[in-house]
C-alpha cells in the first residue's frame, strides 16, 4: 500500500490570459460603467450591501460587464479582473490564440476606452479556483 505524505488537495484551478485591469471592487467599476443598471439593482436590493454585491456578481457573470468586457475572478476573493480574454483553459489546456502586435494594441485601446480608464491595460496571465 502506498502512503502519500505532504499536501493533498481535491481543489482544481484553470488558467487564463487577459488584456485588462486588476480591479479592487466589482461594485465600483460596475457603478462607473453601468450607472442606470446599478441604480436599478440598488432599488431591487433595498440598499442591502450584500444583496447588491450578489446581484451585480450574478448579472456580470451572465451578461458581461459592458459590451466586450469580461469579468474574471480568481475564485478566492484575492484578485478580480476586467478586460478581453485572450485565452482560457478548457479541457485542461489553454485555448490556442495567436495575435499580432497590431491586434494586441487594438485590443488594448478598445479595452481602455470601454473601461473608461486613463492608463493602458496590462497583459495578465493567472489562474483561478474552480
Amino acid at each position: 500500500m502506498k502512503k502519500r505524505n505532504g499536501f493533498v488537495s481535491n481543489s482544481s484551478s484553470s488558467s487564463f490570459v487577459i488584456i485588462g485591469y486588476k480591479i479592487k471592487s466589482l461594485e465600483d467599476i460596475f457603478k462607473k460603467l453601468n450607472p442606470s443598471k446599478y441604480e436599478e439593482i440598488v432599488k431591487e436590493a433595498e440598499e442591502d450591501a450584500w444583496e447588491i454585491n450578489d446581484i451585480i456578481y450574478d448579472y456580470v457573470h451572465r451578461n458581461g460587464l459592458v459590451d466586450g468586457l469580461k469579468f474574471l475572478t480568481d475564485g478566492y476573493g484575492d484578485s478580480d479582473y476586467i478586460g478581453h480574454i485572450v485565452s482560457e483553459e478548457k479541457d485542461y489546456q489553454l485555448s490556442n490564440n495567436e495575435l499580432s502586435g497590431q491586434d494586441i494594441i487594438k485590443i488594448m485601446e478598445d479595452v481602455k476606452n470601454k473601461a473608461g480608464m486613463e492608463e493602458m491595460p496590462s497583459l495578465i496571465a493567472g489562474s483561478r479556483g474552480c
